[in-house]
């Protein structure tokens, strides 16, 4: 009678981790515990306890910023309304998944209805393939592509070179996304981190020459906490760095207010918009 229990308890569970492991797409470790998470259940209740998060070593506050990307309800009211939206499609990347400079921007598959926008065939990520995936994330939720022509899906092919169409402004080594935002106005651009808000989009310089392209999360103990494609969290994942690192000069912050907007961009022309 008891092996015969055994044995029927043995068969729903491996039904019910055959079941799992078809619907989700990763696992990671959260809070001690191991958890898995897919863009389909991240909206489900209790989806906290599901985030996984790469997280930088040394990021020790972390888990807080990783808890407001997995809730984002309790988002600070001044923040913008697309705020949420931004850090809830974060929640829906998985963690990790290579970094290189060498590689294609993302390695998420990216589509405008029926046209591939992102190379789907690419294994690694770098910083503004990895804030450009969300910003599209964003768009698509509301719906910004929906009557747009072909020609003007052009402008988000990624390859393109700096300068020329929505992603070479964005992937530019200037203001990144604040360049997309004048070239069609989507959003509010800022000049300071001290009005930065989770959920804004933000391109630094550092006094060593380098830069990079995030989404911004806070800041606490004297560092900026961000998520973005890093060398760090071996691809997507949570990062930080003394903020006195920075340019505060050189820094830009972009925040979307306006993703309907992107539906008036003008078609792709060829020609750089810098120019």
């Amino acid at each position: 009678m008891k092996s015969s229990l055994y044995c029927c308890l043995f068969l729903i569970i491996l039904s019910s981790c055959r079941s799992l492991s078809s619907s989700f797409s990763g696992y990671g470790d959260y809070k001690g515990q191991r958890y898995s998470y897919t863009e389909e259940n991240h909206s489900s209740p209790g989806f906290i306890s599901r985030l996984s998060m790469n997280i930088k070593p040394g990021c020790k506050n972390a888990q807080k910023f990783i808890d407001l990307i997995a809730d984002p309800k309790g988002l600070d009211g001044k923040c913008g309304e697309y705020n949420k939206d931004v850090l809830e499609q974060i929640s829906t990347i998985p963690a990790g998944g290579g970094y290189s400079l060498k590689g294609s921007a993302t390695n998420i598959p990216l589509k405008i209805g029926e046209d591939i926008i992102s190379n789907k065939d690419s294994k690694t990520s770098f910083c503004t393939g990895a804030t450009y995936t969300v910003a599209m994330k964003v768009f698509q939720k509301h719906h910004a592509f929906d009557q747009m022509t072909s020609e003007q899906k052009k402008n988000f092919q990624l390859g393109q070179n700096d300068n020329f169409g929505f992603w070479g402004a964005w992937n530019n080594n200037y203001e990144g996304a604040g360049d997309a935002n004048r070239l069609i106005k989507f959003g509010e651009s800022l000049t300071s981190l001290h009005n930065a808000c989770a959920g804004d989009f933000v391109n630094f310089n550092r006094k060593n020459g380098s830069g990079h392209s995030v989404v911004y999360l806070g800041q606490e103990d004297g560092k900026i906490y961000y998520w973005s494609s890093n060398k760090s969290t071996k691809g997507f994942g949570v990062s930080c760095e003394p903020i006195s690192n920075i340019v505060q000069s050189a820094t830009a912050v972009t925040r979307i207010t306006n993703p309907e907007n992107i539906a008036k961009i003008e078609s792709y022309s060829g020609h750089s918009y810098a120019q």
